[in-house]
């Protein structure tokens, strides 16, 4: 299980790096938990990142949360 937590701010600037970093941990594991409590702002990019977050868990069979 890989828990992968995000400070600050999510948004167009750094939508993609959130979801490399995280689809790079998941597949080394069976499962991945995204921490998002520690944001101040999540942007619409924010919510594309985790549709492919999910649409790469998915096709790996891997659990995410």
């Amino acid at each position: 299980m890989a828990i992968v937590s995000a400070h600050g701010d999510i948004d167009g600037a750094n939508a993609c790096s959130l979801t490399d970093y995280a689809v790079a941990n998941a597949v080394r594991c069976r499962g991945i938990v995204l921490d998002l409590s520690g944001l101040e702002f999540f942007g619409t990019d924010g919510f594309l990142a985790l549709h492919r977050v999910s649409v790469s868990c998915a096709r790996a069979g891997i659990g995410w949360m």
